[in-house]
Order: C-alpha cells, then sequence, then structure tokens
C-alpha cells in the first residue's frame, strides 16, 4: 500500500515536471501562420544620443504602436511567458481543449509590418513636439530564430534652437500690464530650448494666471507663438501674440477681453441657510433679521 502511494505521488510529480517543462520549453510560434513572425520585443537605438538630451528610450516606447506579448521574465530582445506555450498546446481541431488552452493561454503577438512606418512618425512627431527638429526614426526587422523577430528603432534627434530673443505683441494695455507683472515666473526666457511643449506649459500656465487675476474668459487659446530660426543662426527669435481671437478662429471673431471685479457682497448668516433657499425657490426677497 505505502509502495502504491509512493508510485503515485512520483508519477504525479513527474507529470507536473512534464507540464512545467513543456511550459518552458514548448512552442511559441505553432500558432503562428506560415510567412509571419512572432514580435518578441521593440528595441530603440538613440544614434546621437548626448549627456544634454532629457529624452530616454522609455520615453519613445509608448510611440510604437505593436508591442510584444507581456513577459514574467523580460529581456533585450524578448522574454519569457509561459502562458504563450499554453495557447500553442491547441491540436488544430478546434475543439474544447483548443478553446480551454487558448482560454488560459495567451495568443502570441504576430507582427504587423503596418504598424512599423506609423511608428516611425510616432516618435518624430513627439521629438519635434519635444523641440529635436527634423528628426528621424527608422525601423527593421531582426530575425530572431524560426517565426520569431524584433524589431529595432534606430533614433536620430534632429536640432535644437535656443532662444535668442522674445518679443511681446499684446492687445490690450491692462492685459499687458497685469501678464507682464508675472515675468519672474514665465517659462519662456532666453537661453531655453525652443518646443511646441514648452509654449503650451507656458500658454496653460499664464491663462490659468490671468484667471485668478480677474480675466474669467481668457483661455490659452488666445496666445499665439511665431518663431524666427533665421534672424539668428542656430537660434530662434520667438514672439509671443495675445489677440482677441482664438487659435481656431479669425480676426472677425474677435472679442474685447474683460476683467471680472467684484459688485455687491451679500453676507448671509449660517443659520438662515435654509430661509434663503426657500426664497430663492420662491424668487422673492429673502427677510432677514440683522
Amino acid at each position: 500500500m505505502l509502495v502504491s502511494r509512493i508510485s503515485v505521488r512520483a508519477i504525479g510529480a513527474l507529470f507536473l515536471s512534464a507540464q512545467i517543462f513543456c511550459a518552458v520549453s514548448c512552442s511559441t510560434v505553432k500558432s503562428v501562420p506560415d510567412g509571419y513572425v512572432r514580435l518578441t520585443a521593440n528595441t530603440i537605438h538613440l544614434v546621437n544620443h548626448d549627456a544634454d538630451s532629457e529624452v530616454m528610450e522609455e520615453q519613445l516606447s509608448p510611440y510604437i504602436l505593436q508591442h510584444p506579448n507581456s513577459y514574467f521574465i523580460k529581456g533585450k530582445k524578448g522574454g519569457w511567458n509561459p502562458f504563450i506555450s499554453i495557447y500553442n498546446w491547441e491540436n488544430g481541431k478546434d475543439g474544447g481543449w483548443d478553446r480551454f488552452v487558448h482560454k488560459i493561454g495567451q495568443k502570441p503577438v504576430v507582427l504587423d509590418t503596418a504598424q512599423i512606418p506609423k511608428s516611425e512618425s510616432n516618435m518624430k512627431r513627439h521629438l519635434e513636439f519635444l523641440g529635436y527638429y527634423d528628426s528621424f526614426s527608422k525601423g527593421a526587422i531582426i530575425e530572431k530564430g524560426k517565426k520569431k523577430a524584433y524589431v529595432r528603432y534606430d533614433v536620430t534627434f534632429g536640432k535644437r534652437y535656443p532662444i535668442r530673443g522674445i518679443r511681446y505683441e499684446i492687445c490690450d494695455s491692462l492685459l499687458e500690464k497685469d501678464f507682464m507683472e508675472d515675468s519672474a515666473s514665465f517659462l519662456i526666457r532666453e537661453g531655453v530650448y525652443l518646443s511646441e511643449e514648452l509654449l503650451e506649459r507656458e500658454s496653460a500656465r499664464s491663462a490659468q494666471m490671468l484667471k485668478d487675476k480677474g480675466w474669467y474668459d481668457f483661455s490659452k487659446n488666445y496666445f499665439f507663438f511665431e518663431a524666427d530660426t533665421t534672424e539668428v543662426p542656430d537660434s530662434a527669435f520667438l514672439t509671443v501674440s495675445i489677440l482677441r481671437h482664438t487659435r481656431n478662429e479669425s480676426e472677425k471673431s474677435d472679442i474685447i477681453h474683460r476683467k471680472y471685479r467684484f459688485g455687491q457682497v451679500y453676507a448671509y448668516p449660517v443659520d438662515e441657510v435654509i430661509k434663503y433657499r426657500t426664497a430663492l425657490s420662491l424668487k422673492v426677497e429673502p427677510d432677514y433679521d440683522t
């Protein structure tokens, strides 16, 4: 009886070991159609990265449109995920077994080559948004065994333009006064690098500051920016304008910016709140005992 129990345990342990071994070593590409490859990884190589650059590989990765399966143990060009192997335990009969392993497994990501040029454009646009103009990205498919490949993106940073001069053109003198009083907090300064990201942050910050000063209807869309990179070699001369129409409108939509101030102020005792609300609902003047 003891021998029988030991044998059952040994067979069970052997079966478990076989399942684990199969999950580790079985094919992860069995379900990948012929003529296609499983995407194992995306790698980014920064061709001309320097110490002054604030952009790293992980900041560009979200702009790649297709990503490989997740991994429990991740490597540079791939990784380990036993559930990809489990998915490939299918027998191809589309029966209950196939449905079972597909449910608990993870379908391998098949490389879609059409996503590579779109990912290149995404990274290029993002780099230019950050101020690296005329950047370049090129993706290449690197074979990694049978039906496996990773995509390597070589990224070349474009030129950056430090701001050497700033001119302000503001449509209203009172608005200009309130705006320039905040100059110590300006994010746009001479010497910093020009970028759309910087201009957007500054317009949002300044718009909120003006709202806080009473320009209740003001928004960042009244800011206009024009950069001249020819006046000063390898630099940018920036014109910052605040107009009476937004970026999505024409001069026909001009309005007068208004600064709002408090008019009459009413103070109501806390214990009269119910009476006040009742008066409002009845549209009558509230009667207070002062």
